[in-house]
């Protein structure tokens, strides 16, 4: 929120608000369907595990056990995970919240971006200018929006500068005579 302060014609400062829109990203409709699915398979293979060794003898059925416990934590991590991963962009920051951490980045600390594709999916990395800095790293399995596209495209395409700079390479070798490439 940021505060403005002006002169109200009885000489008082007047204190004026003005709200900046952050807008909120939640995966796709599709991907919370599967995660929910897979959440409810983890949870009640891990229920049907304990409740069939839990005759066995407690030694004999410790790892089974430990096991059907990972089993249902992971359904209610995967449950939780549908519902509260989400990206929040405002027009300084962008934020991927997660279930236990919530990374950001500040549009002054971005270097510029990159595009990664992979049988996954297509995934955009926030490069920070700090060597030590934290890379967010963006699915495309988030429902974003032109809101989104329009901020990414205001930043630096760090893939499209190494091509320049490679091809401004090869060129210049070419004109030395090396054709090493």
């Amino acid at each position: 929120m940021k505060a403005s302060q002006g002169v109200g014609g009885n000489g008082y400062h007047l204190q004026t608000s003005q709200t900046e829109e952050v807008r909120s990203y939640s995966l796709k409709r599709w991907v919370k369907g599967v995660c929910l699915l897979l959440a409810a398979a983890c949870f009640v293979f891990g229920c049907l595990l304990y409740v069939d060794w839990k005759a066995l003898p407690w030694l004999e059925s410790l790892n089974i056990q430990t096991g059907a416990a990972g089993l249902i934590l992971m359904g209610i991590y995967l449950c939780l995970g549908a519902f509260q991963y989400r990206v929040l962009l405002d027009q300084d920051s962008v934020t991927v919240k997660g279930v236990f951490r919530a990374p950001s980045l500040r549009r002054d600390e971005v270097k510029g971006r990159r595009t990664f594709r992979n049988r996954n999916g297509e995934y955009t990395v926030l490069e920070p200018k700090e060597l030590d800095g934290k890379i967010l790293t963006i699915s495309n399995f988030f429902d974003l929006d032109q809101a989104w596209f329009d901020w990414v495209g205001s930043l630096p395409d760090l893939d499209a500068e190494d091509i320049d700079a490679l091809l401004k390479e090869i060129a210049e070798s070419k004109a030395r005579g090396k054709t090493s490439y």
